[in-house]
């Protein structure tokens, strides 16, 4: 049976969800780095933590070795997606795909050295890009046409492990629009907040380095009013490193995702702290001076929408990046327009887009006589 996978390769992170809608989704940190050797002292660690591979791809530019992820994360040499790079033309975006599927195929076949599997993906690309004619069929072709090797190398359990990927189908869908099936269909594939689909809204899904605004109507897209920006949290987090080794005299932080993890800790004592000279050290005040910068500039552009549109009846906004700066949108909402604003929790606002691919893969491949593991419940 052909494996199913929806793959939503965000600029900050990668999610990814295998087989089932219900399925915990993977999280890869977007970061890589390049890394053909490394020594390693334990090998029982969580592979997901140490993914270390060598990708060979005619989907490449260049094929090579990497670090990936929360290894990547660690390194000074580490690179995240630039903000005004194609997500669909950038060598990371394969990377972090095939990474995602060769570390899937690897857990459901533990005891072959060379695993042979094909996947039907379900992936997207921002409104921007998505707008260029020929871009999303380009992207969907550069995938299905090529030949994928993905070999583990230094990675705790898969050492040594030879993933070779087909794919059976891709669809290639729209980033904006795809939260807005997500909100309105549920996990057994049945119609919820049916209202939603009779009113004009603005799905706002705020990224590492790009906003998609998708201005739905009826619920369709539309193609006028939908657009993106090139405002992320990327830059700004980037600033608040710069910031906080300036100040206290220390690299505090080696990537965004290192940062990201000290703003949202669970633990009141470890969020928003680092420790220099063996002393926590605040940094609240220095992060939340450039979440408001970016707040007031992510509500400027639903402002330039809202007027544009005209007939708005309500913002959602989703997301990694809603989650972060919240707070401040709720307060600048408070203070101008009083719009009516949505925010969904924290998992769902993550996890949105990629559990909307999975849904819009189970229709679209029942529409197309595909055989796949899970089927839409009849009951």
């Amino acid at each position: 049976m052909i494996r199913t996978a929806a793959i939503d390769a965000g600029n900050d992170s990668l999610k990814a969800i295998f087989g089932d809608i219900k399925a915990k989704p993977l999280i890869i940190p977007n970061v890589v780095s390049k890394l053909d050797e490394r020594k390693t002292v334990d090998d029982t660690n969580d592979p997901l933590d140490e993914l270390h591979v060598k990708i060979t791809s005619s989907a490449l530019k260049t094929s090579g070795t990497y670090a990936v992820g929360n290894l990547a994360a660690k390194r000074t040499d580490n690179d995240h997606i630039r903000s005004n790079a194609f997500k669909s033309e950038n060598d990371q975006t394969i990377i972090l795909i095939l990474t995602a599927l060769a570390l899937d195929a690897a857990k459901n076949n533990l005891n072959d050295k060379i695993i042979n599997v094909k996947y039907i993906l379900s992936t997207g690309l921002p409104v921007d890009e998505a707008k260029i004619e020929g871009q999303r069929k380009a992207f969907r072709e550069k995938l299905i046409n090529a030949t994928h090797e993905v070999v583990f190398q230094k990675t705790p359990k898969y050492g040594g492990r030879m993933v070779k990927i087909e794919f059976e189908e891709v669809f290639v869908n729209v980033e904006g629009y795809a939260a807005m099936i997500n909100m309105t269909m549920d996990d057994q594939f049945k119609p919820v907040n049916l209202d939603m689909m009779k009113k004009t809204i603005l799905i706002n899904d705020m990224g590492g380095n790009t906003t998609d605004k998708a201005v739905i109507k009826n619920g369709k897209i539309d193609n006028d009013y939908s657009n993106g920006s090139l405002l992320g949290v990327g830059n700004y987090l980037d600033d608040i490193i710069e910031d906080v080794n300036r100040e206290f005299r220390t690299k505090a932080f080696k990537s965004r995702r290192e940062l990201v993890e000290c703003i949202t800790n669970e633990d009141e004592k470890e969020q928003y702290h680092i420790w220099s000279t063996g002393n926590a050290q605040s940094i609240k005040e220095i992060v939340e001076s450039h979440f408001k910068i970016l707040a007031k500039e992510q509500y400027d552009e639903i402002e330039r929408t809202w007027n544009r549109v005209g007939r708005l009846h309500a913002v959602y906004n989703v997301g990694g990046t809603a989650i972060l700066i919240q707070d401040f949108l709720k307060k600048e909402n408070e203070a101008r327009n009083k719009y009516e604003m949505h925010f969904l929790d924290s998992d769902e606002s993550i996890c949105s887009i990629v559990k909307a691919y999975y849904k819009l893969l189970i229709l679209q491949a029942k529409k197309k006589g595909l055989k796949i593991e899970e089927e839409i419940p009849t009951a």
